[in-house]
């Protein structure tokens, strides 16, 4: 017997109904992994959510806001502990009112965040 002929034996023992759609193997528990269509009939369940999966299926303006957001809020934590510990302690920044010292950590932080240096 040849091999063609056996391989053509192994495939006609299948009906076209029990065809799975990518295993060969038919079983009446089973059920086609690819609908007749071509979509996939696979449902995910549990598992961990993927940030990395998460933020490539967002729209553009939601990631982009997403970033400044993020690089605002990083500003504004680092801003806050430099003005605790007390601005004058930095170099070039005059001192005055609560506001204004804020203000200038913040370009501090953000200046030294982006690691843009400013020469006067």
């Amino acid at each position: 017997m040849s091999v063609q002929s056996k391989m053509r034996d192994r495939f006609l023992k299948y009906r076209k109904a029990d065809d799975l759609g990518i295993s060969s193997k038919v079983d009446g528990y089973y059920k086609r992994t690819l609908n007749k269509n071509g979509t996939f009939n696979v449902n995910r369940i549990g598992g961990q959510a993927n940030l990395y999966h998460k933020l490539i299926d967002t729209h553009w303006f939601h990631f982009i806001s997403l970033i400044f957001l993020l690089y605002f809020v990083e500003n504004i934590i680092f801003a806050s502990i430099y003005l605790g510990l007390g601005v004058e302690n930095i170099s070039g920044i005059v001192k005055g009112a609560l506001v204004h010292n804020f203000m200038q950590a913040f370009f501090f932080s953000a200046q030294t965040a982006s690691t843009v240096v400013m020469v006067r």
